[in-house]
């Protein structure tokens, strides 16, 4: 008979520790699915903290055939940033001179990346030119390159904060053109 009980005591330890492993089971199972949630519903809100409708000025300095620095003309506009796909953004950028350049981004944390898109960037500098007299005068040049625009940008409340890249040449002479220090700062319209 003691034998008969020792077995059944056996028997219900294994019962009442299979079944707290049961429901320990189930609660990280419950807790796993709830974190993926958690997750999911974090990136689909970082998202939607960068969407909307933007003004932006951006200023900065380039650099001509590798000697000549000069300080960009501030550009303005109004910026749209809307939902492309599920993991995609598209930034449209409406230039006051009537330019509209497109490019998608991605999403990571508070940062977004776009991918390189092209534009026609006028550049005017005065060119000082020593007279036979004695004199100097000044002289005014333009010329247009074709430049790939690279950045990345981090949101701060409600604007955006754009590090941006240009590497580009002009259109006749083929004189480079690069700019690593410009900054484009993007507002949210409210």
């Amino acid at each position: 008979m003691g034998e008969y009980l020792l077995q059944q005591k056996k028997s219900t330890t294994f019962v009442a520790k299979y079944n707290h492993f049961t429901t320990m089971q189930k609660f990280l199972s419950f807790l796993s699915l709830v974190s993926i949630l958690v997750c999911f519903c974090a990136c689909e809100n970082t998202h939607d903290t960068f969407i909307g409708e933007y003004h932006y000025q951006s200023s900065g300095n380039v650099t001509l055939g590798g000697t000549r620095n000069l300080i960009l003309d501030h550009e303005k506009g109004t910026l749209e940033i809307i939902q492309k796909d599920p993991t995609t953004l598209m930034l449209i950028f409406f230039a006051e001179d009537g330019s509209t350049y497109t490019t998608d981004a991605t999403v990571e944390g508070n940062t977004i990346t776009f991918n390189p898109f092209n534009k026609l960037l006028t550049v005017s500098y005065y060119v000082t030119e020593s007279s036979l007299l004695g004199g100097t005068t000044n002289r005014l040049e333009t010329e247009d390159y074709q430049v790939a625009v690279y950045g990345m940008g981090t949101i701060h409340s409600n604007a955006i904060v754009f590090t941006i890249q240009y590497n580009g040449e002009e259109l006749t002479s083929g004189q480079k053109l690069v700019g690593n220090n410009i900054t484009l700062i993007a507002k949210k319209k409210i």
